[in-house]
């Protein structure tokens, strides 16, 4: 299954990688938000066939890529500079670890990134950035407290900049571990960037389930922040569905809406997601398809018809096929 991650770029321009299994890459032309994409191509430099990749950007704008690689090694590459056409340096071993993979990037509230893995035992490691220098190194690998089994689909920024989490439920089972399929949520106690978590909230409310009530099996999520900062969260089920919640409000306090399932007609069976916030302040969503028989799979978008937070979305477009 293919992997999709967004991160937006010093000048506001947001771009897109998805890796099946090589990484290929797009991204706007102009800062323009109705401006063209080019087109989807290998992303250079490659680091080769990857399993998974995530995406932040530094207090100065510069955006960041980690790629897994088959060999289970997390590697990493950034913008050489704050200028959004710069080069990207060399990849690089990010925090050598023998076994962490389903890397998560998020942001904390002073713009400092934040990543999140899991082992094979289902445990959650965290390492984020020690100051907001540009080049200050990472805090090193600890385990994420609250302690909990699951693994991190995604992160996403309330309104008043506190970071949160989902991630799948996972627990004891014989002599491993299982998913319920069902998300947990955590997020930041205060905004101050340095405050401690939340404990997981299980399941995270309001829980997503079938219409005839039964537990969906989540796959993957993908959280933005709309105009009014508030977040709006997208999850896509074993069934291939996708489904979206948001807060009811801009305080980040507010209450999430009930699930809307499906989010828009369907574009095909769905596997993995990522969204970002163009630079007018409508959030763009990308989803990949459950690959075909064939091999390949279908990239697609939709975005905001205009800032408002409660504006309609387009209908789906492809972006490409890859496979």
């Amino acid at each position: 299954m293919g992997k999709l991650t967004t991160a937006r770029l010093s000048d506001g321009r947001l771009q897109l990688w998805v890796t099946y299994p090589s990484i290929l890459s797009s991204w706007q032309v102009s800062l323009d938000p109705t401006a063209a994409w080019w087109s989807l191509a290998p992303f250079a430099p490659s680091p080769g066939e990857a399993t998974d990749v995530t995406a932040g950007h530094s207090p100065d704008g510069r955006a960041q890529l980690w790629a897994l690689g088959y060999d289970n090694v997390l590697r990493t590459t950034w913008k050489v500079t704050s200028e959004p056409n710069s080069g990207w340096t060399p990849w690089e071993t990010f925090l050598a670890h023998p076994d962490l993979g389903s890397p998560v990037a998020g942001q904390l509230s002073d713009g400092r990134m934040q990543i999140w893995a899991v082992d094979h035992e289902v445990a959650i490691w965290t390492t984020w950035k020690v100051s907001t220098e540009v080049n200050a190194p990472w805090s090193g690998w600890t385990q994420f407290s609250p302690a909990q089994p699951g693994a991190v689909l995604a992160a996403g920024n309330l309104s008043d900049g506190r970071p949160q989490l989902w991630a799948q439920i996972f627990t004891p089972s014989g002599v491993g571990f299982q998913t319920s399929g069902m998300l947990m949520s955590s997020w930041k106690a205060t905004s101050d960037p340095g405050s401690a978590w939340n404990p997981w909230q299980i399941p995270f409310s309001p829980p997503l389930t079938t219409p005839a009530g039964g537990t969906s099996y989540t796959e993957a999520c993908a959280a933005g922040q709309l105009s009014d900062g508030s977040l709006q969260l997208w999850a896509c089920t074993s069934d291939g569905v996708l489904h979206t919640t948001r807060k009811g409000s801009a305080s980040a306090s507010a209450a999430w809406t009930p699930w809307q399932s499906p989010f828009l007609p369907a574009p095909g069976r769905v596997g993995d997601l990522t969204a970002g916030r163009l630079a007018d302040g409508r959030l763009k969503l990308w989803v990949m398809t459950v690959p075909a028989a064939n091999g390949t799979a279908q990239i697609l978008t939709t975005q905001q018809e205009s800032p408002a937070p409660g504006a309609s979305w387009t209908q789906w477009t492809t972006v490409g096929t890859v496979g």
